[in-house]
């Protein structure tokens, strides 16, 4: 690998060659469009996937998104990733927004707005280019986080299902390649070859719950109750996406049974009768369903919503409401459940 040292180098292709059979994210001569913000997680995934493309053929394109939120500190991420870019002799696009404005602009928090920048700037990166995929660096630590995150929240099995390895992204793939790979493993590859990166230092900043888990939570649990804390987080997140698999199929002929294939517009109705004769877990799938169909997402959600509208099913009074997220009320009325979504 252009000189570089071995020994942690088989380790890193290793795990990414084992979720690559898993879960077939990418294949021989592939156009791919690597998101690198500069820091340690993606330096090392240019540095590997340029390393693979020996093997598969890759036509590799890098993609770097400016926030604005740092000036100087900005124009230096911007600076290596392009300086690295030319080493490897990849093709570099960038692009330099006003994160801070566009977020208050669009009421939106800082991170998820640049969530979505970050995601758009990907997809136009991919149809210039004429990719099939975007690859990003999310690791093990991502995942641990965002499995605490949502559990503090009060997510339900639906929530706990993490950060997939592939998802689809407008007419594009969304591919995870380092998922299974802890953040220090890829700090010591790129030390051991002495490959620069630089650290963001929005990452430090506690205003971020994210931030919190990371620097605090984490490394507190992993000290004073589970060193491999990160890899059991992510065990859990499997185990819930196998069992929310299984719900998935079973709920989806459920739904139907309820009468929840004829909704239209901004209602959907549900039979109680029906409902009642569920087991619990399937009653709450179909009620998310309902939901989902409703609203486009689930992301507003969570467990206690569900369970207030079990209690409304469980109660023998009719007339009930219930006001949750979104704009969206559940009414029950004779025999039938309704979720209705106030248009603004």
């Amino acid at each position: 690998m252009r000189g570089l040292a071995t020994s942690s180098v088989k380790k890193l292709l290793q795990q990414i060659e084992i979720a690559n059979r898993r879960h077939q994210l990418f294949k021989k001569n592939d156009v791919l469009v690597v998101g690198v913000s500069a820091g340690p997680d993606s330096m090392a995934l240019l540095w590997l996937i340029d390393k693979l493309k020996i093997k598969y053929a890759f036509k590799i394109n890098v993609a770097h998104l400016n926030h604005g939120l740092l000036k100087k500190a900005g124009n230096e991420y911007l600076k290596l990733v392009k300086k690295t870019s030319q080493a490897l002799k990849i093709p570099f696009y960038s692009k330099t927004i006003d994160l801070k404005t566009l977020a208050k602009k669009n009421k939106r928090s800082i991170e998820e707005m640049g969530r979505i920048e970050r995601y758009s700037f990907f997809e136009d990166i991919a149809a210039k280019t004429r990719a099939d995929k975007i690859v990003t660096a999310h690791t093990l630590d991502d995942q641990a986080e965002t499995m605490l995150l949502r559990l503090i929240r009060g997510s339900g099995l639906k929530g706990l299902i993490g950060i997939p390895y592939k998802r689809n992204q407008g007419r594009f793939q969304v591919i995870r390649p380092l998922l299974s790979t802890e953040k220090k493993d890829l700090v010591i590859f790129l030390k051991e070859n002495r490959l620069p990166f630089l650290l963001d230092r929005t990452n430090r900043d506690r205003v971020f719950a994210r931030n919190r888990v990371r620097h605090r939570l984490l490394p507190t649990l992993a000290k004073f109750y589970n060193p491999k804390i990160k890899h059991l987080l992510a065990n859990l997140e499997s185990i819930c996406a196998e069992i929310q698999d299984y719900l998935d199929t079973v709920s989806r002929a459920a739904f139907r049974a309820c009468g929840g294939a004829h909704e239209h517009g901004n209602k959907v109705t549900l039979r109680l009768e029906a409902l009642e004769r569920l087991h619990p877990a399937i009653r709450r799938e179909v009620l998310l369903k309902a939901l989902e169909n409703l609203k486009g997402s689930l992301k507003r959600f969570a467990y206690e919503h569900v369970s207030s509208v079990v209690e409304m099913i469980r109660s023998e009074e009719d007339g009930l409401e219930c006001h949750l997220p979104g704009l969206v009320t559940v009414k029950k009325r004779g025999k039938n459940l309704e979720f209705v979504l106030k248009r603004r």
